[in-house]
C-alpha cells in the first residue's frame, strides 16, 4: 500500500514575463494540498527555485532519485527542515502542459516507493492535469463570452448616444426656425405704434 501521510500537490503558474527554458523555469509554485505525517498544512506560494519540484516541472518527467539526499546536494538545495529519505514527483501534464506536480514524501525509509506506485500516481496526476486542463479552457471562454456581452453592450450604448445626439442636433436645427415664427405671430398680432 501506497504511503500518502507525506505528500503535497503544487500548482504551477508560469511567469507571464518571462517564458521558461529548458534548463530554468521562472514561474510561482502554489501548494494546494500539503499533508505532514498525516496532518494537514499548508505552506506558503513560492517563486521556482531550483528544487526537486522544479526538476519535475521543468523535465515534465517523473523524477524518483534512489539518494535524496545527493539530489539535494547536485541541485545546490540548502534546507533549514530535514530532508525526505524517499521522494518521488509527477508531473500533472494535459496537452504537453505542465499544470504542477504531486509530491510523495517519506522521512523514514528509503525506496519506500515502488514502480508501481509511481504508475498509479502518473495516472492519477494526468487525470487531475485533465480536469485543470477543462476548468482553464472553461474560464477562458466564459471570459471571452464576458467580453463578447461587455463589446456587444458597449455598441448598443454608442449607438444610442448616437442616436440620441442626431436627434438633439435635428432639434436644435428646428429651433431657430421655431423662433422666427414665434417672432412672426408675435409681430403680426401686435401691430407697432406710429
Amino acid at each position: 500500500q501506497m504511503d500518502t501521510r507525506d505528500i503535497y500537490i503544487a500548482l504551477y503558474d508560469p511567469d507571464p514575463d518571462r517564458p521558461d527554458a529548458a534548463e530554468e523555469i521562472y514561474g510561482t509554485l502554489r501548494f494546494a494540498l500539503e499533508f505532514q505525517d498525516g496532518e494537514p498544512t499548508s505552506t506558503k506560494s513560492r517563486l521556482a527555485k531550483n528544487g526537486l519540484a522544479e526538476v519535475v516541472i521543468r523535465t515534465k518527467q517523473s523524477f524518483h532519485p534512489p539518494d535524496v539526499q545527493k539530489a539535494h546536494v547536485e541541485l545546490g538545495q540548502t534546507h533549514n527542515r530535514p530532508i525526505p529519505r524517499s521522494w518521488l514527483g509527477i508531473p500533472m501534464i494535459s496537452e504537453g502542459r505542465v499544470f504542477g506536480v504531486v509530491v510523495l514524501r517519506n522521512y523514514k525509509f528509503e525506496n519506500a516507493y515502488t514502480a508501481y506506485d509511481q504508475e498509479i500516481l502518473e495516472i492519477l496526476a494526468g487525470q487531475s492535469a485533465i480536469a485543470l486542463e477543462n476548468l482553464r479552457l472553461y474560464q477562458a471562454e466564459k471570459l471571452a463570452q464576458e467580453q463578447k456581452s461587455a463589446t456587444e453592450n458597449m455598441a448598443i450604448m454608442s449607438l444610442t448616444a448616437a442616436e440620441f445626439a442626431h436627434k438633439m442636433n435635428n432639434l436644435a436645427g428646428t429651433i431657430p426656425v421655431r423662433i422666427d415664427r414665434a417672432k412672426k405671430l408675435l409681430d403680426g398680432n401686435n401691430p407697432k405704434d406710429a
